[in-house]
């Protein structure tokens, strides 16, 4: 694979989350599932110096970063 488009910071529920994925879909290259989408605990986490996975391991921002790590995992392995 040659890359894959990550949508981050995305407003939560923005209508342009479509449409952007369906402009993305010209290039060819996958895009991953789901979003990374704008949320506190990305720049709380910062601020202590932790990964939000380690700042608030059972929210919602982590479960999203879990999400893409899982989908980079499985697009390796299949390689």
């Amino acid at each position: 694979m040659r890359g894959a488009f990550v949508l981050s910071a995305c407003p939560f529920r923005a209508p342009e989350i479509g449409e952007t994925r369906a402009a993305l879909e010209a290039y060819g290259l996958p895009i991953v599932p789901g979003e990374i989408t704008d949320r506190r605990a990305f720049a709380r986490a910062v601020t202590t110096g932790s990964a939000v996975t380690e700042f608030e391991a059972e929210g919602r921002a982590a479960e999203e970063i879990r999400a893409l790590w899982a989908w980079i995992k499985d697009t390796l392995e299949r390689k």
